[in-house]
């Protein structure tokens, strides 16, 4: 099993526009010498500039980097107040990881439709929510592909009730909503640096918390339940874990040194992303059997996926494919994914998430990639590769 995964992976790896890639500067080893050399790799000064760094980027009052966007979102959902039996209204267009944490804590997920354009959670799909489920704990939504969701309508119904509203911003730092990178009237913002994703520190998350809440509880749950800040350096290792048990949720060093070295070029990235992205608009928006994925007009997403939607959609991937272009249906609709492990069965009646998920498809993106070669994508799909809508 492990030689066949390893020739899968091989195969994708040799397409000749891949999906997605990790990506960094052929120079960031020498830029990591001195982490490395120093001793001390862990959560030290390094992340603590980090963080101050992600503040000032994003205009945020607090920002804590942890070991993974799956981390922020578990110390949100316990600050947030989920536990056992908490009913929580969250979307089925993601990752598992933005579901499984909830799942784990014991709540019962209420799923909510999506816009089928957008793959995103809408307020009325929200609205629909809370008066089937007046209980509800915590409200959970996130930004398809990079693509802002619409905070100020949804916000509004959690503000009616009181409800604190947590989003997995996993795809989409650096975009921009009414002109600001970070939304910050929302309670919890849950952000991923993976592999992968367009501002990568190999590994890590970050939580930006709104101003009025107390962050000195998930400093603490991050580290076991201690805190650290309080120690006395000659008695490093006498401890007390006073409050409440916590989880080794931090973040290091290195990766800090690889974020602080990497977030000055964030900029130049995103303008990258978005030129291309300009270029799939301009060749693709009037192919027949296409439609573009749907965005606010007050959003400029990073397009870390670029979406758009096809019919036959497995014939549309498999000729891609076999012109060497790797495009992809990145996340399964977790209302089935996850269904063995959910108590609850709400809407289960989603027209939205039922026609997206049967027609979406993100076509390639990323610094890998020039102009030309989104051109000839484009060229390929105008030449006869989709079906009709």
């Amino acid at each position: 099993m492990a030689l066949v995964n390893r020739c899968n992976d091989m195969s994708l790896t040799q397409l000749s526009i891949p999906f997605l890639r990790a990506s960094f500067p052929s120079t960031l080893h020498e830029d990591l010498a001195e982490v490395l050399n120093s001793g001390y790799v862990g959560a030290g000064a390094h992340v603590e500039f980090f963080e101050h760094a992600l503040e000032d980027y994003l205009g945020a009052s607090t920002v804590l980097a942890t070991s993974s966007c799956t981390a922020a979102l578990t110390l949100a959902y316990i600050d947030a107040g989920i536990k056992q039996g908490s009913v929580v209204l969250s979307t089925p267009m993601t990752c598992a990881a933005t579901n499984i944490p909830l799942l784990q804590l014991g709540a019962k997920i209420a799923w909510l439709d999506v816009d089928p354009f957008s793959g995103n959670v809408t307020s009325e799909s929200v609205a629909q929510g809370f008066n089937r489920y007046p209980e509800t704990q915590a409200v959970v939504i996130m930004d398809w592909g990079g693509v802002p969701c619409d905070y100020s309508s949804i916000l509004a119904e959690c503000r009616l009730r009181g409800t604190p509203l947590i989003l997995d911003a996993a795809q989409s730092f650096g975009s921009l909503h009414e002109g600001k990178r970070y939304p910050s009237d929302i309670d919890y913002v849950c952000y991923s640096f993976g592999p992968t994703k367009l501002f990568s520190t190999v590994e890590g998350g970050a939580i930006a918390i709104k101003a009025h809440l107390d962050a000195q509880r998930i400093r603490t749950l991050r580290w076991y339940g201690i805190r650290r800040e309080s120690r006395d350096p000659l008695r490093f290792w006498e401890y007390q874990i006073e409050e409440e048990l916590g989880y080794r949720f931090v973040f290091n060093n290195v990766f800090a040194a690889i974020g602080l070295r990497l977030l000055p070029a964030l900029d130049a990235r995103l303008s990258h992303h978005r030129k291309l992205a300009e270029i799939y608009d301009e060749l693709l928006s009037e192919t027949p059997g296409l439609r573009l994925g749907k965005r606010l007009p007050t959003s400029d997403p990073n397009f870390w996926l670029y979406t758009v939607l096809v019919d036959e959609r497995e014939q549309f991937l498999t000729r891609l494919h076999s012109h060497g272009i790797h495009a992809a249906t990145p996340h399964r609709r977790n209302d089935k994914l996850l269904a063995t492990w959910n108590e609850v069965n709400a809407f289960v009646n989603c027209p939205g998430v039922d026609q997206f998920d049967q027609s979406y498809v993100c076509l390639p993106i990323g610094p890998w990639l020039q102009i030309d070669d989104i051109k000839r994508v484009c060229g390929l799909i105008k030449k006869g590769l989709v079906g009709s809508v």
